[in-house]
């Protein structure tokens, strides 16, 4: 049986067979014959994956962006462990996918392995609209483990969608919600900006953070510099009443229920959290909430070693001065805007 194999990439060379094999090697330019040798095949790639069986001492191994994108099928097992191996940059019509939804959580580990991913392309979110689907980031919802990846130079952007039929609640670079780990992340020069339109839906929270929209895991070691964040729901109806509208924004994450969140920094950004609303409800009630850290931590949630500053570094270029902001356009209402340079509300 003769093996077919592939490019070679960072020194491997890929098979998809396994047992006894011949191996020809031919070295273009060179004066020698081709090089034959019989080879033992122990291990072949997965139908998704260029290397790798997803366990713990031989993770998947990423190499692009089309490595990426094939943990977004729906065949894809997201419990198995995965490595970065190479930085993914922008390419010709490159479309980032994000990986699970609410409801397909991951629960593996993927590591970074300090490798970053920097696709401008808006696209990835945008395909997730539609599924009701109410956490977006990279990972959707994720209750494993992330750890070593850097998130740069991307641009998010939504602007008055039907909150009534597109659920979007947690919004992260990362992931949307973390019930897991996320450590050693970090997310540089990049912009979100999140402009929810209602109608007569009555939703809950809206929570969005450079790492995770809403966290009651751990996030630890992470960093954010040197991005916008921007958080605005409006709302145009006098369709309902007794409605509750809480709008969390914070560097790290929205909100932190009963989490821990340590060793983390937010540095230069600019947070805004903004409630604009033409309500005239009598029991309409909000609350904006912007921190440098969270915008809201509650049910005992942990804040440990964390700072928000302005420093300047030799590796980054700074566009902002840290900037946080929670503020309300309304007519009149019951509400609340409060910021800080931690926490916006912590309970």
């Amino acid at each position: 049986d003769v093996v077919s194999v592939k490019d070679g990439r960072n020194g491997v060379l890929l098979t998809n067979k396994v047992g006894k094999a011949q191996l020809t090697l031919t070295i273009d330019g060179a004066k020698q014959p081709n090089i034959v040798k019989n080879i033992d095949v122990l291990s072949s790639a997965s139908s998704l994956f260029s290397l790798g069986d997803g366990s713990e001492e031989n993770p998947y191994l990423i190499f692009n962006l089309g490595d990426f994108n094939n943990m977004a099928n729906s065949s894809a097992d997201l419990s198995k462990n995965y490595r970065l191996m190479a930085d993914i940059k922008d390419g010709k019509n490159s479309v980032l996918q994000q990986i699970g939804t609410t409801n397909k959580l991951f629960s593996g580990t993927f590591d970074g392995y300090g490798h970053s991913i920097s696709i401008t392309n808006n696209e990835h979110a945008a395909s997730v609209l539609n599924k009701s689907n109410e956490n977006l980031g990279l990972f959707a919802s994720n209750s494993g483990i992330i750890k070593n990846l850097t998130i740069k130079d991307r641009t998010i952007t939504f602007n008055k969608f039907n909150q009534s039929t597109q659920f979007i609640k947690n919004f992260g670079l990362i992931c949307g919600s973390n019930t897991g780990t996320i450590s050693g992340c970090k997310v540089y020069n990049c912009n979100l900006s999140f402009l929810s339109g209602v109608e007569k839906y009555t939703y809950k929270n809206i929570n969005m953070g450079g790492i995770a929209g809403f966290n009651s895991g751990t996030i630890d070691n992470c960093e954010v510099s040197n991005c916008k964040i921007y958080n605005t729901a409006e709302d145009q109806t006098q369709a309902y009443t007794d409605s509750i509208k809480m709008v969390y924004t914070g560097g790290i994450a929205g909100l932190n229920k009963g989490g821990t969140i340590s060793y983390c920094s937010s540095n230069k950004n600019v947070i805004k959290s903004i409630v604009s609303e033409n309500n005239s409800s009598p029991n309409y009630l909000f609350i904006a909430a912007a921190g440098g850290i969270v915008g809201a931590s509650i049910d005992n949630g942990k804040l440990e070693f964390c700072i928000t500053h302005s420093y300047s570094s030799k590796d980054l270029t700074f566009d902002y001065q840290q900037t946080i902001e929670a503020r309300s356009s309304d007519d009149g209402h019951y509400g609340n805007a409060v910021a800080g340079g931690i926490a916006g509300i912590t309970s």
